[in-house]
């Protein structure tokens, strides 16, 4: 009787762990942000289907195990702030238009390094973050294609097994 209860007990707590899983899955892409930045991005469809704590937890910033995304986080920075400094070197006119939002007039100010060295260095961080996150997708997406092609090599052996012992 008590091994039956504990079985139970055991059989709703692995449901119960795959509900919540389930619930931290974006189903359907938002209905309420249909703006021209997500369209563009496709960011709603990229979310659709996919675990939205492991996406949240692939956005840290590298660790001391991954010395190679380390490295990517590294040369960001540097390739951010020297694109940053190369601004000084284009004329005006091109930093004017780098700066506007709109495709046919070009802004007031011309696009320069902010004032506020902190802020440079949070947008920076946000970059890297991003460049992180991104490596670690594919990295993802290569581990899950290398699996689904063992499994699927392993069903053409075991289909190949069968047709043989079949004869």
């Amino acid at each position: 009787m008590e091994g039956r209860v504990e079985q139970r007990l055991a059989e709703f707590r692995l449901t119960q762990e795959i509900i919540e899983q389930e619930l931290q899955v974006l189903d359907e892409a938002a209905k309420t942000d249909k703006t021209g930045w997500f369209k563009r991005t496709g960011w709603m469809e990229f979310f659709k289907d996919r675990n939205l704590s492991h996406l949240a937890y692939q956005l840290r910033m590298p660790d001391r195990h991954e010395p190679k995304l380390k490295l990517a986080a590294e040369l960001t920075e540097l390739l951010i702030e020297r694109c940053v400094k190369g601004l000084s070197t284009l004329p005006h006119e091109i930093r004017r238009w780098l700066r506007s939002a709109k495709r046919e007039a070009p802004d007031t100010r011309p696009l320069g390094r902010l004032q506020n060295p902190e802020s440079q260095a949070r947008y920076a961080g946000y970059i890297v973050k991003f460049v992180c996150f991104y490596l670690r997708i594919i990295e993802d997406e290569r581990a899950q294609t290398a699996i689904s092609s063992q499994e699927i090599q392993a069903a053409a052996i075991q289909d190949l097994s069968d047709e043989q012992s079949d004869t």
